[in-house]
């Protein structure tokens, strides 16, 4: 674009390979236009020209292919995060709705084929809660110990994949075990019907953030 300078340049070209969360893709792009700019002032005071000081700048950065692929590794891994970050905190929710139906709403004479329902599901429920706190807290020690980003933020993604199936199935499992015992309450007691469609909301938030994690990794 007329006007523009070859930093401003490869920084447009950079910005238009990537994809993911907006502010570390803005922190991104500001750190290498940073960069790229505090290079050509060096080479500025090397008494080069300013474009020949920005195209060396812009060269000892790297071709843009190869930085945007490291680019949108960090970027997969941060969608990786805000994934396990929301199941963390829809976890709970969504239990705590279905338990207190449960407890509350469902005949105290319930089969034993539905405790057995609702004891699995609350252990995958909370494996899987255990499982996104280790990963979340191991996430920076495993990118040093790999020592790839990119293949971080493919773990990340097939993990986000597998999780919000696993968790999907059993709350699914949950919704039809609970008309199989009482199908009335679905439709006829709020409460019920208020956990029916938080379950769906939630699964539809879990299955966005999973698939953003697979697309930014493919």
């Amino acid at each position: 674009m007329a006007g523009q300078s070859l930093i401003d340049d490869y920084v447009d070209a950079l910005a238009a390979r990537l994809r993911g969360p907006s502010v570390l893709l803005g922190d991104l792009l500001t750190e290498a236009r940073d960069g790229l700019q505090d290079a050509a002032e060096s080479y500025l005071d090397a008494g080069f020209d300013p474009e020949e000081a920005q195209r060396r700048a812009v060269a000892d950065f790297g071709p843009v292919p190869r930085i945007a692929r490291e680019y949108q590794a960090e970027l997969a891994v941060a969608q990786g995060v805000r994934f396990i970050r929301s199941l963390l905190l829809l976890i709970p929710l969504v239990h705590g709705l279905w338990e207190l139906n449960r407890l509350l709403w469902v005949d105290a004479s319930q089969p034993d084929w539905y405790r057995t329902v609702a004891q699995a599901t609350d252990l995958t429920s909370w494996v899987l809660a255990a499982s996104a706190a280790a990963i979340l807290l191991a996430f920076r020690w495993l990118a040093r110990l790999i020592g790839d980003t990119r293949l971080v933020g493919r773990l990340a993604g097939a993990w986000s994949v597998g999780a919000v199936g696993v968790y999907g199935f059993s709350l699914l499992t949950v919704v039809v075990a609970t008309a199989g015992v009482e199908p009335a309450l679905l439709l006829v007691s709020p409460p019920v019907l208020l956990a029916t469609v938080v379950t769906f909301a939630v699964m539809g938030r879990l299955v966005l953030l999973a698939r953003r994690c697979f697309v930014l990794v493919a």
